[in-house]
């Protein structure tokens, strides 16, 4: 029962935030033009759209598959489908989405792909998808004049490549030094013990086994396993491509043409903030971000349509 209420609690929080900015966001920018302009999206667009998300959950869903067959464990697509779905409301209701992670392995898991795989799947789906878009970012800072002399853009920036190369360098510690990794659990677990958190000793056990599995998977993936590696990361590209087409899609709907590679580089900007935002799934960020980026782009007038 208080799970529930907790999960529903963070998902108001979620509602909240994001309400009270998007509102923000259309009565600072809305004008008898934003309605002129809402006029001319037609059902083309909005097919377009669908497809185009439907496109990017699938290419999602894929990755899992491609990288999960590759240690041996077949998923399905429609229940990858399904984890990346559960997997993207947890993240929605979590700070830093850090409840996707656990609940896509969580449905792993349940599937019967071990714990220690099912983390390896997980950690290079993530490790890829925010290395294409941290370098990306740092590209476009350093050739766009305009965002790059943007000093409240910059410092939010930093904070973003901070925390990716901190865990960029967690995972390549846990993959150069997997003795050391394991020292650092084993007295973890000993800390466990006195304080009575963990009691029963047979845990160690397992907890040792899913990091095996782990190093394991990883040292496959970089190994034998390569062509695979390779394949979703081709697959990575195709889903994170197609996240940057949507909003210059929606921006033409509503009647400018605004120039594909300038919206691709604001996404550029954006999206990485998202994955390390501290409010839940970005709510807030999300929605004052695109405006921040968007609004020397296209009209003022579109700018708060365009968000919701």
């Amino acid at each position: 029962m208080s799970k529930g209420y907790s999960q529903a609690r963070r998902l108001y929080g979620f509602l909240i935030i994001s309400g009270i900015t998007l509102g923000l966001v259309l009565v600072a920018s809305s004008d008898s033009q934003t309605w002129t302009a809402l006029k001319l999206l037609g059902l083309k667009e909005l097919v377009l759209l669908v497809f185009l998300s439907a496109l990017m959950l699938s290419m999602d869903a894929l990755r899992v598959m491609i990288l999960s067959k590759a240690l041996g464990h077949r998923i399905p697509f429609g229940y990858a489908l399904k984890m990346i779905l559960v997997g993207r409301f947890f993240g929605a209701i979590t700070p830093l989405q850090s409840g996707m992670m656990p609940a896509e392995m969580y449905m792993m898991y349940s599937h019967g792909v071990p714990l220690g795989k099912a983390i390896s799947v997980d950690v290079i789906k993530r490790i890829t998808t925010m290395g294409m878009l941290a370098f990306g970012g740092i590209a476009v800072m350093l050739l766009n004049k305009d965002f790059a002399g943007n000093t409240l853009l910059l410092y939010v920036y930093y904070y973003v490549i901070a925390f990716f190369v901190f865990l960029t360098l967690l995972f390549f510690f846990v993959y150069f030094f997997p003795n050391q990794t394991l020292w650092i659990v084993d007295r973890v677990m000993e800390f466990l013990h006195r304080r009575g958190v963990v009691v029963n000793y047979e845990i160690d056990e397992y907890v040792k086994s899913v990091a095996h599995d782990y190093f394991n998977a990883v040292d496959f993936y970089t190994h034998r396993g390569l062509p695979h590696f390779m394949m979703a990361m081709i697959v990575t590209f195709i889903f994170v491509a197609v996240q940057f087409v949507l909003a210059p899609i929606i921006i033409h709907g509503l009647g400018y043409p605004v120039k594909l590679m300038d919206a691709i580089q604001a996404q550029v900007i954006l999206l990485p903030m998202l994955y390390y935002s501290p409010t839940p799934g970005g709510s807030g960020i999300a929605e004052g971000g695109f405006a921040l980026l968007f609004v020397g782009l296209i009209p003022k007038h579109l700018v708060g349509i365009s968000v919701v």
